[in-house]
């Protein structure tokens, strides 16, 4: 419990398979909301390395999970729940975190995130890339239930600026503690 709220922490690993796999699980057992919090690497100026992300909505790649769930090729708007996402960032920005909000790419392969690949996405003004968050946004609009997320930006190659390790534990203590209130007014 928190400030008298059931709320449920849960790890998954990598990937939107595994976020999509866990995702489904929580629905299952009941789940009315789902916040992701997480990190990812910014891609533009408004997500500099200390920036907390709350993103409205995920480009991903065509394929994989999504195809898997819905067995054909199809464009399926991977965006979260307004009210959450409003929430999140209120409760974010009093605690004094910096906080953007627009979309992200979620990608399928850490390996391809060379300095062509996200300049391809700071010119499609996305603010961010991470390995899961559209699996998350998916599922929830998939099955009709409250979804938001926060990324913690540790880096930004466009920018050069990065987080140092204290610094990065710090500002996660502070998101969660912003998010966990945030949930306690749902």
């Amino acid at each position: 419990k928190y400030n008298g709220k059931s709320i449920t922490v849960n790890f998954h690993g990598i990937g939107n398979s595994s976020l999509a796999l866990i995702t489904n699980d929580l629905i299952s057992l009941g789940a009315k909301y789902i916040v992701r919090f997480g990190s990812a690497t910014g891609v533009s100026d408004k997500a500099d390395a200390g920036t907390a992300v709350v993103p409205i909505g995920y480009s991903y790649n065509i394929g994989g999970f999504a195809l898997q769930e819905l067995g054909e090729m199809i464009n399926f708007a991977a965006t979260g729940n307004l009210d959450l996402i409003n929430l999140l960032v209120d409760s974010l920005k009093k605690s004094g975190v910096k906080v953007a909000t627009g979309n992200m790419f979620t990608s399928d392969s850490i390996h391809s995130h060379d300095e062509k690949f996200l300049q391809k996405w700071r010119s499609l003004n996305h603010l961010a890339v991470d390995l899961e968050g559209a699996a998350l946004y998916f599922e929830g609009a998939r099955h009709g239930i409250s979804t938001g997320a926060v990324h913690l930006i540790y880096r930004n190659p466009m920018t050069g600026k990065s987080m140092s390790q204290a610094d990065i534990e710090r500002t996660e203590k502070e998101i969660s503690k912003s998010i966990l209130d945030a949930l306690t007014k749902l």
